[in-house]
């Protein structure tokens, strides 16, 4: 065998190795599964959400509607569980809100109020909020 005919032989082979579809190899499928939980929060915008690793829940905070609203909820895949904790920060929209992993907390920053913009600081635990006071605060903003 001449080394061009070994060379097509090589090149089949690897064409047909390659056609094989592997199960290492092989994508899985992800699809949106609607879900109908019992309640849910009231329809709102520019509301603050932060997935919380150590609750186990995604957390939503305020927002606008019709008014500002003052609400905190939870949502752990399949139920959305309302949190009542009477020290929650004041209502406001367009906050940011991250999880910080090393302290497993969610940490809010700013916003708007119906006094204008916020450069307030809170920390959700999961269960409570509590407001810091650190040493050097961000001016205030929004949608940041």
């Amino acid at each position: 065998m001449d080394l061009v005919a070994a060379a097509m032989l090589l090149l089949v082979a690897l064409l047909l190795i390659a056609s094989v579809p592997s199960p290492t190899l092989a994508q899985p499928t992800l699809a949106w599964v609607e879900q109908t939980p019992g309640q849910s929060p009231p329809p709102r915008y520019y509301h603050g959400m932060a997935y919380h690793a150590a609750a186990g829940a995604t957390i939503i905070f305020s927002g606008f509607q019709t008014n500002y609203l003052r609400d905190t909820w939870a949502w752990n895949g399949s139920t959305w569980t309302l949190i009542s904790d009477p020290s929650e920060p004041p209502a406001r929209y367009r906050h940011s809100m991250a999880y910080d992993t090393q302290r497993q907390v969610i940490v809010l920053f700013g916003g708007i109020s119906s006094g204008g913009r916020l450069q307030d600081t809170w920390e959700f635990d999961g269960t409570v909020w509590t407001e810091r006071t650190p040493a050097t605060i961000p001016p205030a903003r929004d949608s940041s």
